[in-house]
């Protein structure tokens, strides 16, 4: 029989989608003013998947993934993903169509998963509390990243599971040193 317990923890990182690169070391810092520091990066990306965010952004965009030094309680995602739509609302146009200038999609890396969160409902997606959703994107599975049937495009490129592959490799041996850490307690 199973017992409920902690969970382990997990490598937060984030999505950050804008038309703006320019604004991307103030982003940095508006992150970690709340203890999110930047563990790596990876290049930026040209967004060419959707025009879901044009209308409101407008073009083109571009798109950079970014992964946080240390290791986090899974269940502080909800917060993470608050804290960064207050980040998005400060980049918002003052002028008409007054949209968001960046949108921030803040999600998690386990050992075998990748984990987006959202405020919208899909059948694929868990609620978890306050208007906070989550969804699995890919699965680690026979030494590689693997996609669901609704798993956003640009998360199936090579460029994208390069990236998680770094920071699994990363989140591993941080994993490592709190199972120690753990198990000496």
């Amino acid at each position: 029989m199973s017992h409920p317990g902690d969970p382990e923890p997990v490598k937060f990182f984030c999505g950050i989608l804008t038309p703006r690169k320019e604004i991307l070391q103030e982003i940095f810092l508006l992150l970690s003013s709340n203890t999110y520091e930047i563990e790596d990066e990876s290049p930026w990306f040209e967004f060419i998947w959707s025009q879901y965010y044009e209308k409101e952004m407008g073009g083109p965009l571009y798109k950079k993934l970014v992964s946080f030094i240390g290791l986090q309680s899974p269940d502080r995602i909800v917060e993470f993903k608050l804290f960064s739509y207050q980040i998005e609302k400060q980049f918002c146009s003052p002028s008409p169509p007054h949209g968001r200038i960046v949108n921030l999609d803040p999600g998690y890396l386990h050992t075998g998963q990748v984990l987006l969160t959202s405020f919208k409902h899909a059948g694929y997606r868990v609620y978890l509390r306050r208007g906070v959703y989550a969804e699995v994107e890919l699965l680690y599975r026979n030494k590689s990243w693997n996609p669901l049937p609704w798993t956003y495009p640009d998360y199936r490129t090579e460029d994208y599971r390069t990236f998680f592959t770094k920071v699994r490799k990363t989140y591993l041996g941080q994993r490592r040193q709190w199972l120690k850490s753990k198990n000496r307690g």
